[in-house]
């Protein structure tokens, strides 16, 4: 008779602990159902290379300091802006992007973009995320 509260006790703590395996197990398997990411981003600079399709972003678009000092920031050029490291940067690759979509000479300076990412290179200076489609929301 001692030994029946400690056979259920046990037992509910096996039961236990197999239901929170199977939730642990059932959150690591969940995937995204949609592979792209869709973000929006200022435009700050362009690739200085003319065969190189690439253009300096920043998703900051509740930062202050850029919203108020836009048309400074964007005089400079890209290098000197990555230099400074005040911004969450990344280099936005267009190779990818339609020309039917839009015209990437019209992706001015200080603009601000929406686009599809269809992966991202985190080894380059700044990070490169290549677009797999891009919208111009409000040019400068």
């Amino acid at each position: 008779m001692r030994l029946v509260p400690i056979v259920l006790i046990i037992s509910f703590l096996l039961v236990g602990s197999c239901n929170n395996a199977e939730s642990v197990s059932n959150n690591s398997v969940k995937q995204h159902t949609d592979s792209t990411l869709t973000m929006e981003a200022i435009v700050l600079g362009k690739q200085e290379k003319t065969t190189v399709k690439q253009i300096l972003i920043t998703e900051d678009l509740d930062n202050p300091e850029i919203a108020s000092n836009l048309n400074k920031i964007t005089e400079q050029s890209s290098q000197d802006i990555i230099r400074s490291q005040k911004y969450d940067l990344f280099w936005l690759d267009l190779k990818k992007v339609s020309e039917t979509d839009v015209n990437i000479q019209d992706i001015k300076v200080g603009s601000i973009i929406r686009f599809k990412v269809e992966n991202e290179q985190l080894d380059t200076m700044p990070p490169t995320i290549t677009a797999k489609e891009i919208q111009i929301i409000d040019s400068k």
